[in-house]
């Protein structure tokens, strides 16, 4: 491999923040404060470094957090939405020029995901739960990974963003925290370790290093994962880092995140490494293993014992279909239940359900996504966005036939994000929303780097 003067630049900038998080306050500061500078540097000097830049700002929101100061706290945390909003401008910006083609495929995803939306908005029009405010900032969160995905596959489309120039500007960066990140979880597991741990699950400690929780640890993991397949098309080294930051996922002990990397491996052997027969029932096969392997967390979380209060999951799961059910065909709108918004605006549905006092006060109420979509758009939303997410399956089967690696890539995504949809916001969590810019790319690429991406779309056919 041939070092170039932006692989230094990108080297130096990645160590200093991988480093920075080693260090308390002044230290750690001047560190981060050098990653910044680094970064301008390199958005001046190389051209298109904005698109690698505001990606891993992008990414690593959530270890910025535990490491900026309280000053900064508030930049950091609603950067995204900054971000949301730039990909609407440029969506308006690109309908306005005309230069949006839109598939059949994905006029049919389109579809479906605005009637889950309408739904969503009817239902809230029709009850008057909430506010408009909370109304609007539920359904800011809400459409955020659908956004990034539109965005990400309108920037692929569009040439500014493509999978060869997302490469250029992600993929030694991705190696090189890929590295980092697999030395600290063994220096974790085996010396004095430098950041705390979190639980004890199966045999050891979960590792969280300089994340909030090591379920954020996880999502980062995956999306490092998904790039590097992504870019595999250019550089077949990436799979040894692929299996380095599959270590480190694992290392969290979620169990969401190991079931997503035996089926991430899984569709390797399946789809892309052996072209193998059957891959359904080897796909269903790797599902019932990994439901297998998180039967103890499910029994937890699921599980009523005789005597004892439900597990908040649990009562979740039933309030939410208790509402969908109390208001059909409707639902009880945004900001109502199930959401983090509608929790943290104190909907009405918390306190009268027992969730503001007693035995549920202070626990996670926040870490569901299901109950939340089948009270909020009732079952007829719940339909629509089940056919969104099928719809997104589809799109990465068929990808993965002409272009194996965006396929994986996508399945991936949509792996891991169906698995967090278990036992936390799933698509509406930011660190998983961020994964469908990601998405988005590798849909919007071509097989052929000379076609016009213009002229390319999905035909949707299902056989039966």
């Amino acid at each position: 491999m041939k070092f170039k003067f932006h692989h230094i630049l990108a080297f130096i900038t990645t160590v200093l923040f991988l480093i920075a998080p080693l260090f308390k306050s002044t230290v750690r500061y001047a560190l981060l404060g050098a990653t910044l500078a680094m970064c301008l540097l390199c958005i001046v000097l190389i051209k298109k470094a904005y698109i690698g830049v505001i990606f891993f700002l992008m990414a690593m929101q959530n270890a910025l957090q535990m490491t900026v100061p309280k000053s900064m706290l508030t930049v950091v945390t609603y950067y995204d939405e900054v971000f949301q909003i730039v990909i609407v401008l440029y969506l308006l910006y690109v309908m306005l020029q005309k230069r949006i083609t839109i598939s059949y495929t994905e006029r049919i995803l389109m579809m479906f995901y605005g009637l889950y939306l309408l739904m969503c908005f009817l239902s809230s029009v029709f009850n008057n739960y909430a506010t408009i405010t909370v109304i609007v900032l539920d359904a800011f969160v809400c459409i955020k990974f659908f956004l990034f995905y539109r965005g990400g596959f309108e920037l692929s489309r569009q040439g500014v963003a493509d999978t060869k120039t997302f490469y250029e500007h992600t993929n030694a960066v991705c190696k090189i925290i890929t590295v980092g990140l697999f030395l600290y979880a063994l220096h974790e597991l085996f010396l004095t370790p430098f950041f705390p741990k979190y639980d004890f699950r199966y045999f050891t400690e979960s590792l969280q290093l300089f994340f909030f929780h090591p379920t954020y640890l996880a999502a980062f993991s995956i999306l490092m994962i998904s790039v590097l397949i992504l870019n595999l098309k250019y550089d077949k080294s990436n799979m040894v880092f692929i299996v380095m930051m599959s270590f480190v996922t694992l290392t969290t002990l979620r169990t969401k995140a190991i079931a997503a990397i035996l089926i991430i491996f899984l569709i390797y052997f399946a789809f892309v490494k052996y072209n193998l027969p059957f891959k359904g029932l080897i796909i269903i096969g790797a599902i019932g293993a990994a439901l297998y392997l998180g039967l103890d967390q499910i029994e937890l979380y699921f599980t009523e014992s005789a005597g004892r209060y439900a597990p908040i999951r649990l009562k979740m799961m039933r309030d939410g279909i208790g509402i969908a059910n109390d208001h059909f065909p409707l639902g009880a709108g945004f900001g109502t239940y199930g959401t983090t918004v509608a929790y943290d605006y104190g909907s009405s549905f918390y306190y009268n359900l027992g969730y503001m006092g007693g035995h549920y006060k202070d626990q996670p109420v926040g870490d569901v996504f299901w109950p939340g979509i089948f009270a909020e758009a009732g079952w007829i939303g719940t339909v629509f966005f089940a056919l969104t997410v099928i719809i997104m399956i589809i799109i990465g089967v068929q990808k993965i036939k002409v272009d194996k690696y965006a396929g994986w890539c996508m399945l991936s995504i949509m792996t891991y994000a169906l698995s967090s949809s278990t036992s936390e916001t799933g698509f509406f969590h930011p660190a998983v929303a961020i994964m469908f810019i990601v998405y988005g790319i590798a849909a919007g690429s071509t097989a052929n780097e000379n076609e016009n991406p213009k002229q390319t779309g999905l035909k949707f056919k299902i056989k039966i």
